[in-house]
């Protein structure tokens, strides 16, 4: 089973900015008041959380919010589909910054990977991870991801990226097309890990890692 969103389930809105100017009120009085300005300059992106509103980041007009639950949302159906019965024990790792303005959500998957053995006898496990990164204040892209993590390492470190799917904040933003990559992109991920063991299976003399090093432009260097 996969978990539910946690803290990156808030829901982000677009609201006008006001700026604080001084009205004449009668002859020699003024008052400040806030003045909606034109949203063709720009627009606020908050969101509410304990009764308190925070602004996430000032965007342009242009600008349209994808919200966390929708990608992933997304992603989860594209994942049962493809993986069904082997979701259990599925880790959520949420990480933000700036209450939010930054969102990255990873998804471990303990029950869905393959070993990889070398011809000199080690292996080394490569396990299932997906997720997107997601911002609300103009500074990045959407951006949707499936790799693995190398266990042998344990370093968390992503092996390869497999596929990836980047969607720019725009009022042209469709979520079908990200639905459509999904499908694609956990379809491929088994043809990944028979490649990369197909790689593993190959053998290389000394001749062709001088061969290797001197187009890499590598040798004498130490």
């Amino acid at each position: 089973m996969i978990p539910e969103l946690n803290n990156l389930a808030f829901e982000a809105k677009l609201e006008p900015i006001h700026i604080l100017r001084d009205k004449e009120i009668s002859p020699g009085e003024y008052e400040t008041r806030p003045e909606e300005i034109n949203t063709a300059i720009g627009q606020a992106v908050t969101m509410e959380q304990c009764d308190e509103s925070y602004v996430l980041g000032l965007v342009g007009n242009k600008y349209k919010i994808v919200q966390n639950q929708e990608l992933y949302g997304a992603l989860c159906t594209a994942l049962e589909s493809q993986f069904s019965g082997q979701l259990d024990e599925t880790i959520l790792v949420e990480r933000s910054s700036g209450s939010g303005s930054f969102s990255k959500a990873e998804l471990l998957f303990p029950k869905i990977g393959a070993d990889i053995r070398q011809l000199i006898g080690t292996k080394t496990h490569l396990q299932m991870k997906a997720g997107f990164v997601n911002t609300f204040d103009g500074s990045g892209k959407v951006r949707m991801h499936i790799g693995s993590t190398d266990l042998w390492c344990m370093n968390g470190s992503v092996v390869s990226e497999t596929s990836k799917h980047v969607q720019m904040h725009r009022k042209g933003f469709d979520i079908s097309k990200i639905e459509e990559w999904l499908e694609d992109a956990t379809y491929k991920f088994w043809r990944q890990i028979d490649l990369w063991q197909m790689w593993a299976n190959k053998t290389i003399n000394p001749d062709q890692v001088e061969c290797l090093l001197n187009e890499a432009g590598f040798v004498g260097k130490r």
